[in-house]
């Protein structure tokens, strides 16, 4: 059995298995001799599917040992624009990937991942990391930047408004990869989420489909 090594940010797992497991190129197995990974991922497929993407990231066991690094991904499209990380968030058919296409166009913002982004608490701050599945949109990207901003996507007139602690929380957290069952890693994700919103901005936008929502973001970040 074959061991592969990967790396999210500053967080290492691996992964045992006779079968390939396939990745993105920019994520791309590495070996370390004296380093020890975070995590081992040993055996057969326990979901009844290839041990491939998205398998890993519904891998519980990887879920919960990410939360204990606190870290978490999060259902988002995930763009830089200026060094800082921007993600639009929400359930799948709200518009993520057309509000990061709107700032790559406007704006010259680089689209890191269409879908997913790993969110971690590291000693400088906050950071946003590319991840290795990025569902329909095929961009996939292994970039870490500081984040700047969460941005909670519905639909309406580009009104934007900050979300306090608690309001984060109910809004960010459905969108979290954790174990619903498991009551370490609900404790892990919400202390999380409210050590986020205390020094990351977190807003909610009614958003359009059009440069009016790109000027709304910019004013909110302008204060």
């Amino acid at each position: 059995m074959a061991r592969k090594q990967y790396r999210l940010g500053e967080f290492v797992f691996a992964v045992d298995t006779e079968n390939e497991l396939i990745m993105p190129a920019d994520f791309s197995p590495f070996e370390d001799e004296n380093g020890t990974p975070d995590l081992v991922l040993t055996g057969a497929d326990p979901m009844g599917k290839k041990p491939i993407i998205p398998w890993l990231l519904e891998d519980l066991d990887l879920r919960s040992a990410l939360l204990s690094a606190a870290s978490v991904v999060l259902h988002s499209s995930y763009i830089v624009h200026n060094g800082k990380a921007v993600l639009f968030t929400a359930p799948s058919g709200t518009g993520k990937s057309t509000q990061a296409a709107l700032w790559e166009k406007l704006r010259g913002a680089t689209v890191v991942n269409g879908d997913r982004a790993l969110i971690q608490k590291t000693a400088d701050g906050f950071t946003a990391n590319g991840i290795f599945y990025s569902g329909s949109s095929g961009i996939c990207r292994n970039i870490t930047a500081p984040l700047g901003a969460i941005v909670v996507l519905g639909r309406g007139n580009a009104e934007i408004r900050r979300l306090g602690g608690l309001e984060t929380v109910k809004a960010v957290l459905p969108q979290c990869g954790y174990d619903t069952e498991k009551t370490q890693d609900i404790e892990n994700v919400t202390q999380l989420l409210s050590e986020l919103s205390a020094q990351v901005p977190v807003y909610f936008l009614a958003a359009t489909m059009d440069e009016r929502s790109v000027v709304a973001v910019e004013r909110a970040e302008k204060g």
